[in-house]
């Protein structure tokens, strides 16, 4: 699977069309997160929401089944009934044009109670949200997300930092989780790249997250970041890495300092 700049989700090589492949057969699905391979046990949509059976087959999560406690994957692409393919288990799925329209970015995601599998904003009698809307066509997937996560605002300070320098650091924020907002400030730089890894150290780890190759040309950023992490190393605490590289200041002062707030959710 190829990285993006869209941070760095990834673009599945390929897909299955259905009968609907006007609408379903959309291959420049992003998505990023934990997979797991599953047999479709009924024909299964590009975004659908899907519940696992102990069989560890899929189907189409039914919202007015009472036996059903809650979601437990979502397809990036169609896959035929009987055929064995990856799925999200947890994570982000993004470009899903079937479903604009019907989400609201900010709001929890849930599946309609007439459409199996389909991803609304809400309905009547909605329960068991499957995670939330980052975009009219993203969906951060994460069932039971109330029962397992812990909320974290955290604001951090760098610095001062030298024009031309980079500088690594660490964020205690747990071994597995998402950041959902980041707001980064300059005192004074005006060019500027901030990146975040996952893995089991700092140095050769996995890029999850880069404001912008080259450098933002700003003193404030704020994104709706969206993006999991996973640091494997059981010998440290719970961190995510982090580079900064400083390439200019608007005021020609040499150094400063640097703040951002991360809003994340971790695993407990």
């Amino acid at each position: 699977m190829a990285f993006t700049n869209n941070q760095n989700l990834e673009n599945q090589p390929s897909g299955q069309a259905d009968w609907d492949s006007g609408l379903n057969g959309n291959f420049t699905i992003l998505d990023r997160g934990y997979h797991t391979q599953l047999s479709a046990a009924e024909g299964i949509d590009t975004g659908d929401i899907l519940w696992v059976s102990s069989g560890g087959l899929a189907w189409k999560y039914n919202a007015n089944s009472l036996d059903l406690k809650q979601p437990g994957a979502m397809s990036y692409k169609a896959v035929s009934s009987g055929e064995t393919d990856y799925f999200l288990l947890r994570g982000v799925i993004s470009s899903i044009d079937v479903i604009s329209g019907s989400i609201v970015a900010g709001e929890p995601v849930y599946v309609s109670a007439t459409t199996p599998g389909f991803p609304v904003s809400s309905y009547s009698a909605a329960a068991y949200p499957a995670g939330f809307a980052t975009k009219v066509t993203e969906v951060s997937f994460a069932p039971g997300r109330d029962d397992h996560r812990e909320q974290i605002n955290l604001t951090t300070s760098l610095g001062p930092l030298q024009v031309g320098s980079t500088h690594a650091f660490t964020i205690d924020i747990g071994h597995r989780g998402q950041i959902n907002r980041l707001d980064f400030r300059s005192e004074s730089h005006d060019l500027w790249t901030l990146q975040f890894f996952s893995g089991s150290a700092a140095v050769n780890s996995e890029l999850l997250f880069e404001t912008l190759s080259g450098g933002v040309n700003s003193l404030f950023i704020r994104d709706q970041a969206g993006f999991w992490y996973d640091n494997t190393d059981t010998t440290s605490p719970g961190l995510i890495f982090g580079r900064l590289n400083v390439q200019s200041s608007t005021t020609g002062v040499g150094s400063g300092d640097f703040s951002f707030d991360i809003v994340a959710e971790r695993f407990r």
